[in-house]
């Protein structure tokens, strides 16, 4: 008797999210090693910023960030968008992904589509 499809597809899910983070380790320890040669000199200097400007991280910067209820719930689909592709991610890396899309537009479409999104009503502190 075979299994379930819903098991096969959690399995897969589950190993896809292993095969992420055991890259993910990886490139942390290759950030060490990088530190590592640059620090002990067996490596030039250019060739360790370059690859490490590869493999590390912008600073990240905290805000928080309020978006209408119907955005947010675009957010979930498009993580279970991915999902049926076998790949993890959470509503910030789908953000980031959509900002980055966006980045590679043209000043013209990107303006047309701020300009198309109906306004959002803003809740929080009035001042007085």
């Amino acid at each position: 008797m075979s299994k379930p499809r819903h098991l096969e597809q959690a399995e897969k899910m589950k190993s896809q999210m292993i095969k992420n983070n055991q890259n993910e380790i990886k490139n942390e320890i290759n950030k060490f090693d990088i530190a590592d040669k640059y620090l002990l000199g067996n490596e030039s200097n250019e060739h360790i910023i370059t690859e490490s400007k590869i493999l590390l991280c912008d600073p990240i910067v905290r805000n928080s960030l309020a978006i209408p209820k119907s955005d947010y719930e675009k957010l979930d689909l498009l993580i279970k968008r991915c999902m049926k592709k076998m790949i993890s991610s959470s509503r910030m890396e789908v953000i980031r992904a959509a900002i980055n899309l966006l980045y590679q537009q043209s000043d013209d479409l990107i303006c047309d589509l701020i300009s198309s999104l109906p306004v959002a009503g803003k809740k929080g502190n009035k001042r007085k």
